[in-house]
């Protein structure tokens, strides 16, 4: 926790005043920012990637969730107004069948939200870009968020690495959007880190290209048999998850998994190394044994 004052004492430059400062450009962070600056507020959106939308764009996940429930549209909003931008560009489509995530490959239109929608990642950022530039966001890339700056029991500024070197960000207020609670935790706030028991993990999930037509109950059949009989390697999942995608022949695999502590970067950083000797085993198996693949 780094005070106003120590801030000051070390000569560290404003970067910028405003209304609103929000640390983190996945979903949420975007949602907030859009919402805010839509209300006349001036806002910053720091996220330390090159480009919006978090797990989405940066992780190989670009299926959304939690649009229909028992056949009826759930969600709306901000997060309608995106999908519906992204089926404009043909970057959309609802799902026939959630258990293997089998796109429609067909327009959206007008149709209500009632499944999950699966996108194309590059359009998601370009998107996501375009209505932050049209809502007048200062979205700034390429910027760590070090500490949070406190006067007493608030926070007045953030302390942020960009690429031209460190400096203030100054806001009146200040939205967590980080995912794991890092400007809470910078501010000295009370949190709880999680317990083995609580059973978190980290995924890696990759794509794979050149597949041609497969059946969903075969392929998972075949996943399972090699599963019980040994023939993959340890830290994957027992059951074929896996995700069509947009593009043709492109399938998304999303197997494997590592245990450890999420808030530690040589942790991170092992289990990271693990999942990534894991990808190319599977898709060892997959060419083997896999139809389609």
């Amino acid at each position: 926790m780094l005070t106003m004052e120590t801030a000051r004492a070390c000569g560290y430059k404003e970067m910028g005043k405003y209304d609103l400062a929000v640390v983190g450009a996945g979903p949420a962070g975007i949602g907030a920012a859009l919402a805010a600056a839509r209300q006349g507020l001036r806002v910053a959106l720091v996220e330390s990637c090159g480009f919006p939308g978090g797990v989405g764009t940066q992780a190989c996940v670009p299926l959304f969730f939690g649009f229909g429930v028992d056949g009826r549209q759930s969600t709306a909003g901000i997060s309608e107004e995106f999908i519906r931008r992204m089926d404009a560009e043909g970057a959309a489509s609802l799902l026939l069948h959630d258990g293997c995530a089998m796109p429609e490959f067909l327009p959206i239109g007008g149709r209500p939200l009632t499944a999950k929608v699966q996108l194309q990642p590059e359009m998601m950022k370009l998107t996501y870009r375009r209505m932050l530039k049209e809502a007048q966001v200062d979205a700034i890339f390429y910027a760590q968020m070090v500490d949070a700056v406190t006067q007493g029991p608030r926070v007045r500024a953030l302390l942020v690495n960009f690429l031209e070197g460190p400096g203030l960000l100054t806001a009146n207020y200040f939205i967590d959007a980080t995912g794991d609670g890092r400007m809470f935790q910078a501010a000295g706030a009370p949190v709880r880190k999680y317990a083995p028991e609580d059973g978190l993990h980290k995924s890696m999930f990759f794509m794979v290209g050149g597949v041609t037509p497969f059946d969903h109950e075969t392929a998972c059949a075949a996943y399972r048999r090699a599963y019980a009989a040994g023939r993959l390697p340890q830290g994957v999942w027992d059951h074929f998850g896996y995700s069509i995608q947009l593009n043709p022949g492109v399938v998304q695999i999303a197997v494997c998994y590592a245990e450890g502590d999420g808030l530690n970067s040589r942790d991170m950083s092992r289990m990271d190394l693990e999942m990534r000797e894991n990808v190319y085993k599977i898709v060892d198996f997959l060419r083997r044994e896999m139809p389609g693949f």
